[in-house]
């Protein structure tokens, strides 16, 4: 038997589109704090989606979507987003965008979502 060898790979190899990872939770400050990385579009989505739900139905604190990891965001994303904070309003909570990288800031500027954006979290 001959033994496999096991590489971590530290970066995506050139041509290669960087996954990201799932969103991860955390509480602070009496919210709960959905972090995100890496790209964010249609792939990713339905992982977001699956965790906005989670929290609605398990938590009743006000959610921080901390966005200083996401490299870059589509409208499928900010849909999500946005359906979220619709579903937290309904039951008397808030979101809050935190930290946008500039290339997120600027899709939510464009996207008159600016308001948003807290300071900290």
């Amino acid at each position: 038997m001959s033994a496999t060898a096991v590489r971590t790979i530290t970066r995506a190899p050139e041509g290669w589109r960087a996954v990201a990872a799932g969103p991860r939770v955390s509480r602070e400050a009496g919210c709960v704090v959905v972090w995100l990385e890496g790209e964010q579009d249609a792939a990713s989505r339905p992982a977001l989606c699956e965790v906005l739900v989670e929290v609605l139905a398990t938590d009743d604190a006000d959610l921080v979507v901390d966005l200083g990891d996401v490299t870059f965001i589509d409208a499928s994303t900010v849909g999500a987003l946005l359906r979220g904070r619709s579903l937290l309003i309904d039951h008397g909570r808030w979101l809050t965008l935190r930290r946008p990288s500039a290339p997120v800031a600027r899709v939510l500027e464009l996207c008159g979502l600016q308001d948003l954006v807290g300071q900290g979290g």
